[in-house]
């Protein structure tokens, strides 16, 4: 990474040291338009105050997080409009029935591949109320929830009892260079109940946690202020996965800023897309190709490295940093410790750490 990155931070000052906002300027209103009309406004802002951000990475990095974010810091108001609080309840509710449906599919599998590793992943289908509880997740497999009017405590109470079975929570344990699953998922299964009522709204803090596969490109326009100057930001959220990375090209023109960002905690992560890749590789042969390609060599780059909470919390469930890189020289990977906050990343001047879906002060 310095070797990549360390040339470009030398070329010029940063964007973020030209610009740097001050606390106080985040806190002046804010406008966001998401109209493709020209961002030039009528009293003649100049060419040089525009400034275009891309979000890059490979899949299920919290791109899309931190572009919630940026929207809620920079906008000047605290809450979702009334679709994207529709949009979000929908998502959330399909992730509960899909991801229940997937473990309990990679549960059966591995117990057929080795009934006597995975014994522990057995789930007892003989048993009627699990079968029952399963019949009703399955009916609603591939439902959008946009059209739905009837009452799902059926499903809650169902969607809560699977959750719970050994055999589900073991199998995800198994996840690990396996198969790959949102995150935060388990903040959203302990409030089934809530989230399947009929008068549920998400709060600021289950959209920002809510995992959604981008597709395509969306872009957010926002007005900063610094140093009694007026900005013009245009930021472009991206869909990471390989078969998205094909549609960048077309926002490739005239970047200013490209905020790379990459998942600590995918070390031991597969891609959505491929089960045989270690999606922390992918992110660095991605980061490899964007920092050498002809694109961005006027671009300041950015690196944020995310989801370090996550990344804490599997060293302290002893999961070792070889599982996905067999070169680590010591053997002694598997970290003791009484807290997973006693790992702390160490600094660097070009790099920075955030965590996985935090609050918004915590991404300020």
């Amino acid at each position: 990474i310095r070797t990549q990155t360390s040339h470009l931070a030398s070329n010029k000052r940063s964007f973020y040291n030209q610009h740097r906002l001050r606390s106080v300027d985040l806190d002046m209103p804010a406008s966001y338009d998401d109209s493709a009309a020209d961002d030039v406004d009528s009293d003649g802002l100049k060419h040089r105050n525009r400034r275009k951000i891309l979000l890059l990475g490979n899949g299920s990095v919290g791109k899309s997080t931190i572009f919630k974010q940026f929207k809620l810091l920079l906008n000047g108001y605290a809450h979702f409009g009334s679709n994207e609080l529709m949009e979000a309840t929908h998502a959330i509710r399909q992730n509960l029935v899909s991801t229940l449906l997937l473990v309990m599919n990679k549960a059966m599998h591995l117990h057929a591949l080795n009934s006597e590793y995975f014994a522990d992943c057995c789930i007892d289908f003989e048993n009627d109320a699990i079968n029952d509880a399963y019949n009703v997740v399955l009916k609603y497999s591939g439902e959008s929830f946009e059209k739905v009017s009837e009452n799902l405590t059926e499903l809650s109470s169902a969607i809560t009892f699977l959750w719970s079975l050994n055999g589900v929570q073991n199998t995800i344990k198994y996840r690990h260079k396996r198969f790959t699953i949102p995150d935060n998922l388990a903040y959203f299964y302990e409030q089934a109940e809530h989230v399947f009522d009929a008068d549920y709204v998400p709060s600021t803090t289950d959209i920002i946690r809510l995992r959604i596969r981008t597709t395509g490109m969306i872009d957010g326009r926002f007005k900063i202020y610094s140093d009694g100057e007026e900005y013009n930001i245009t930021l472009f959220d991206t869909g990471g996965e390989r078969n998205e990375r094909k549609k960048w090209i077309w926002s490739f023109d005239n970047v200013d800023v490209v905020i790379f960002v990459a998942a600590l905690s995918h070390f031991c992560s597969v891609l959505w897309e491929d089960e045989k890749t270690v999606s922390l590789h992918d992110a660095i042969e991605l980061f490899q190709e964007i920092c050498n390609g002809k694109w961005f060599k006027r671009s300041e780059i950015i690196l944020i490295l995310n989801k370090t909470d996550i990344f804490r919390q599997r060293l302290y469930n002893e999961i070792a940093l070889k599982c996905g890189f067999g070169d680590v020289r010591r053997d002694d990977y598997n970290v003791q410790m009484r807290h997973p906050h006693e790992i702390t990343p160490p600094p660097s001047p070009y790099t920075t750490h955030t965590g996985g879906g935090g609050g918004v002060n915590n991404f300020q």
